[in-house]
């Protein structure tokens, strides 16, 4: 995956680097949303998140894909204490090796909307730093 920014990376205190690990430079309660975008196959498509390498518990959320043909988005919510250079990983599994993250590309040809990205990650802190990146699968 590569790593596409709405915002100036440098002006916020929440860290997202090239290998997807969110970075916090300032201690606190923190909300993280992640949303993905998927499909591919039938099966169960998982969403979880691990701090400083440990999986979280009870962060998973798991969606059922009945059909290959369907595109499904999945959302996790975590509110979690963070201290300083702590380190949040998204982390997706699938019980079907043909279900994965997908970037949905808008038909040009008409007035749309902008494309979805894979992943979409906001983080807001109760010191009221805010960062969103964008995910895109690479091909």
């Amino acid at each position: 995956m590569w790593l596409s920014t709405t915002d100036a990376v440098n002006a916020h205190r929440i860290k997202i680097d090239h290998r997807g690990r969110i970075t916090f430079q300032d201690c606190g309660t923190y909300l993280i949303v992640a949303n993905a975008n998927f499909d591919g196959g039938a099966g169960d498509f998982h969403l979880f998140y691990r701090l400083n390498s440990v999986d979280v518990p009870d962060s998973n959320v798991i969606q059922t894909i009945s059909s290959e043909n369907e595109v499904s988005t999945l959302v996790n919510n975590l509110a979690i204490k963070i201290q300083r250079g702590d380190y949040l990983e998204i982390v997706y599994s699938t019980t079907n090796s043909e279900l994965g993250l997908i970037t949905l590309v808008v038909d040009t040809t008409t007035p749309a909307p902008p494309t979805t990205p894979s992943i979409i990650v906001r983080g807001l802190g109760d010191n009221n730093h805010y960062e969103e990146k964008n995910y895109n699968k690479q091909y």
